[in-house]
């Protein structure tokens, strides 16, 4: 069963007959201040796409607080985090891993509906809940799937907590996966990437970034798997060559390297976040959770909320249970705009 996404514009656009371009569209949390492209050589769509040591040299610098010479061996280019995550029930089909997966009630479906497809028993969990309890739960040689900050509730957890959890894990010789797709907007201490180094968790964790999220970027498609090398060499031989095509790896590694940029569009991405957050919680009396990539309200009439929007062409996402809509980040125009249609809404 396909899930239903937001960046549908088309088909919402169609739906309530109303010009795609004349849509306000919030429905992402990706950002709304994109990673200049420039001119990319035309060799770059001329050769096939190979292994890129300097991207992933780039990549390393980026996602990793201890870089060192084997770093680039526990990291891994895909065509965005998407790829691993319904490709990923399949290299776990051994007999140390049981057929058990532990997932948020509330986060990004995909997750669930791969392992679902793939046979497994699905466990939820609450999305907020204390990682210690977890630990507690979670039975010998089950997959725990974690999503940090989560979206779209932005529930969020420091490394320390997270690397508690992935003790329990090892000791049960189970499996953490740690989808870390909106973690460019937090503090490094938050990310978990670096506990692939240590030998004591062997090949106990994948952690996933991806780079559209943050830099603009998502028609790219590029992300990175972080694992042991035992992980990396199995998504290398299962996935095969040309994972990656040669212009997102051109972009991927200018935008990688650019720091000055990067510092600039936190800072802006925050300004915008707290404006939005500022009109939501002028609106709604549940005041907004999220991160500095998008807002979410919970409201026990979301779906019909929904449905007013859209009338006035403000596409926002509707979460699969129903119950909060999220807000993807607004320039100052596109927010005059917004602050007038939710001034229509019949709450």
């Amino acid at each position: 069963m396909a899930l239903i996404h937001g960046g549908q514009l088309n088909q919402v656009a169609a739906q309530y007959q109303i010009p795609v371009s004349e849509w306000l569209d919030l429905s992402t949390g990706i950002a709304p201040i994109s990673y200049p492209v420039g001119d990319i050589p035309a060799s770059v769509w001329q050769q096939l796409p190979q292994r890129d040591d300097e991207l992933i040299d780039l990549a390393c610098q980026y996602y990793f607080e201890r870089v060192s010479a084997a770093a680039k061996q526990h990291i891994m280019a895909i065509s965005g985090s998407q790829a691993i995550i319904q490709t990923l029930p399949q290299f776990v089909q051994n007999e140390s891993i049981a057929k058990q997966v532990f997932v948020p009630d509330v986060g990004y479906k995909e997750h669930q509906q791969a392992w679902l497809n793939a046979g497994y028993q699905l466990v939820h969990y609450a999305q907020d809940i204390d990682l210690t309890l977890l630990a507690q739960v979670i039975p010998e040689q089950a997959v725990v799937v974690l999503i940090n900050p989560n979206n779209p509730s932005g529930q969020l957890y420091a490394a320390e907590q997270i690397s508690q959890l992935l003790s329990q894990v090892t000791a049960k010789q189970g499996l953490l996966i740690v989808d870390e797709a909106f973690a460019d907007i937090v503090a490094p201490n938050y990310s978990v990437a670096d506990l692939v180094f240590e030998p004591d968790y062997q090949d106990s964790l994948i952690v996933l970034r991806s780079v559209g999220k943050f830099f603009g970027l998502a028609g790219i498609r590029l992300g990175f798997v972080i694992a042991s090398q035992n992980w990396i060499q199995l998504f290398s031989e299962r996935l095969g060559p040309w994972q990656v095509n040669g212009a997102a790896q051109y972009i991927g590694k200018q935008a990688l390297a650019d720091t000055r940029w990067q510092l600039e569009q936190k800072h802006q991405l925050a300004e915008l976040a707290n404006h939005l957050t500022v009109l939501l919680d002028q609106t709604f009396a549940q005041k907004s959770r999220g991160t500095d990539l998008f807002r979410t309200v919970t409201h026990p009439n979301a779906a019909e909320l929904y449905q007013q929007l859209c009338q006035q062409g403000v596409y926002a996402r509707l979460t699969d249970d129903q119950q909060a809509l999220r807000f993807g980040l607004a320039t100052a125009e596109q927010l005059t705009k917004l602050s007038s249609v939710l001034n229509t809404l019949v709450l």
